[in-house]
């Protein structure tokens, strides 16, 4: 009886550990699946893009799951497109529950891979941001310079106009006097 017992509970583990690898299997296939399918939405035009996603918004809310949310977090996150939340999609991703520490789970690392990429998709943005700022800023402060310049030499221009009329009537004010002493 107790080699019946071994031998049940050995085929009662190596069970649980085929569970487990099927497990990552499936989930592994559930992830290329997805790459697959995201690689293909990106050929489609946009409307049915957005049909696609308004239909994933509305399966991840009527059944949320992590590959529901992982799915919608890439399709909020594809570029080129008037819908594009990328702080939404990195929302989604932070709500994806972590692995158990022992198990590979192929889902967290895309979510992972997703969540730097979009990270830094923001970085590249807010730093743009800031330098079209900077610019703007020094556009700015050219434009004024160059407004101060004009006026400088608009006013230059004016001084020499009014010197130049002055000495006009001078002559003017010489030659009528000339003409009087000649009558």
């Amino acid at each position: 009886m107790g080699a019946y017992r071994f031998i049940a509970l050995l085929v009662a583990l190596l069970l649980a550990g085929c569970a487990g690898i099927s497990e990552e299997a499936s989930e592994e296939r559930q992830v290329v699946r997805l790459l697959d399918e995201q690689a293909r939405i990106l050929t489609l035009p946009a409307d049915e893009q957005q049909r696609i996603l308004i239909a994933a918004q509305a399966a991840f809310e009527h059944a949320p799951d992590d590959m529901k949310r992982l799915r919608l977090a890439m399709l909020l996150a594809l570029p080129r497109t008037n819908w594009s939340d990328g702080p939404r999609a990195l929302q989604l991703i932070a709500e994806i529950k972590p692995p158990a520490a022992s198990r590979p789970s192929p889902r967290h690392d895309l979510a992972r891979l997703l969540q730097v990429m979009l990270g830094e998709q923001q970085r590249l943005v807010a730093e743009e941001m800031r330098r079209l700022e900077i610019l703007q800023k020094q556009g700015t402060e050219r434009h004024r310079q160059q407004q101060q310049e004009a006026q400088r030499k608009l006013d230059e221009e004016r001084r020499k106009v009014e010197e130049l009329q002055q000495k006009l009537d001078a002559l003017r004010k010489i030659d009528r006097e000339f003409r009087r002493r000649d009558r």
